[in-house]
């Protein structure tokens, strides 16, 4: 009877070594990455044992991430999609309709954004779109965007 791990870990010389592992140990580009991982992963032990061992956590050096505010991410979530949605109505029902609740959502100091993000698409389904009635149904806020 042969069992399931015998043919996951072959016999060579009385012992069971799995063929992953023979592979593992022959691959330059394993080994490296793994010599990657582990020199990354005692950077990271040392630099949060030198961080509890100090008196002052505020003197030991912090890396700095910027975020992105309100109005990057509003330009960073409409300007591209609006570029190809003018081509699609329901595209452009849809994102209206979502920046008309962020309107109803957000404080007055952050509507600026979201009304040029608005006033920038209508202009585009204006250059895009030639029928007039197309153009309105277009222009039409509609949440599910088929009317």
């Amino acid at each position: 009877m042969v069992h399931a791990g015998q043919k996951a870990f072959p016999r060579r010389n009385g012992q069971r070594t799995p063929r992953v592992v023979r592979i593992f140990i022959r691959s330059r580009i394993s080994k490296l990455t793994f010599t990657v991982f582990l020199a990354t992963f005692l950077f990271s032990l040392l630099m949060l044992t030198s961080y509890e061992s100090e008196p002052n956590p505020r003197q030991v050096t912090s890396v700095p991430v910027s975020i992105p505010d309100w109005t990057a991410l509003v330009d960073l979530g409409l300007t591209e999609i609006r570029a190809t949605a003018v081509r699609s109505p329901q595209l452009t029902r849809r994102i209206l309709a979502g920046i008309e609740d962020l309107l109803l959502l957000a404080p007055q100091g952050r509507q600026e954004p979201l009304l040029r993000r608005r006033t920038l698409l209508l202009q585009a389904i204006a250059r895009a779109v030639p029928a007039a009635a197309d153009r309105r149904f277009a222009s039409s806020p509609d949440r599910q965007g088929i009317g």
